[in-house]
């Protein structure tokens, strides 16, 4: 009896709890063996019984008024054991995509808490442009960067700050991260294999498939410092825990050097 009073379960803090890939990640940590206790935060209070619903315990924080002490607040409070950042406002990349993600980072390093692990959703092709091209995409995966960069460069800019601004500063914080950052999204279902690494951009991605390569580097402890890329199914794919493992085991990283 008394081991079980002292039983804590695994818990993760998911800032953006209401997107779609959010969704699934918190079905698949609260369908863990040990489950995961979640905690989401987000901004529209009527978004709150349908996280409930799903297994969550919503927190209504706005990251563009919030400031740095209100997440101190709340890390303190909840004690996760992982932060996961899923938040994204292509309407607002840089009050939310950057500034809210670097707010949310600065408030890890200033909580006392136990445990400092954050992963990130980022995106494919996040980099510094004026660096050389990567050496493994092809001219379809040059073309597409370009094409991408035309749309939705300010998004793209946007998570390359924050993310430049994690990893520069981590000899100061100290955190164990891991930067996952997927191709284009879809909505279909679950495959269960993807290509992660150095990869190019040609193909898709399922929101579902997403949340289950953060399900498995939350799991996975050597994703810790990387940044990798992830595709859907397609040659040299793997089942989605073996195709982690790959690439943490061969320390692929997709940013270092690109920033």
């Amino acid at each position: 009896m008394g081991d079980a009073c002292l039983f804590h379960p695994p818990t993760t803090l998911i800032v953006g709890g209401n997107g779609k890939t959010a969704r699934h990640l918190t079905s698949l940590l609260t369908a863990a063996n040990p489950a995961h206790a979640v905690y989401s935060i987000i901004r529209n209070p009527d978004q709150v019984p349908s996280l409930i619903a799903i297994g969550a315990h919503p927190i209504v924080q706005d990251l563009v008024s919030g400031t740095v002490e209100d997440f101190v607040k709340i890390l303190e409070r909840t004690q996760p054991d992982t932060v996961v950042w899923a938040a994204s406002n292509p309407r607002a990349p840089v009050e939310v995509d950057r500034d809210g993600a670097i707010k949310v980072i600065d408030a890890l390093a200033q909580a006392e808490i136990p445990r400092k692990r954050y992963v990130a959703i980022s995106s494919a092709d996040v980099r510094d442009r004026k660096k050389p091209t990567p050496e493994w995409y092809s001219e379809a995966d040059i073309k597409l960067s370009d094409r991408m960069w035309g749309v939705i460069e300010p998004a793209l800019r946007a998570k390359f700050e924050a993310d430049k601004d994690l990893r520069v500063n981590n000899r100061s914080r100290g955190f164990e991260y891991t930067i996952i950052r997927p191709g284009g999204l879809t909505e279909k279902e679950a495959e269960g294999r993807i290509r992660a690494g150095k990869v190019g951009l040609q193909g898709m991605i399922s929101r579902a498939d997403v949340a289950a390569v953060l399900f498995a580097a939350i799991e996975d402890e050597w994703t810790t410092g990387l940044a990798f890329d992830i595709l859907g199914p397609g040659e040299g794919d793997l089942p989605i825990k073996e195709a982690v493992r790959s690439v943490s085991a061969k320390r692929e990283d997709t940013f270092d050097g690109y920033y």
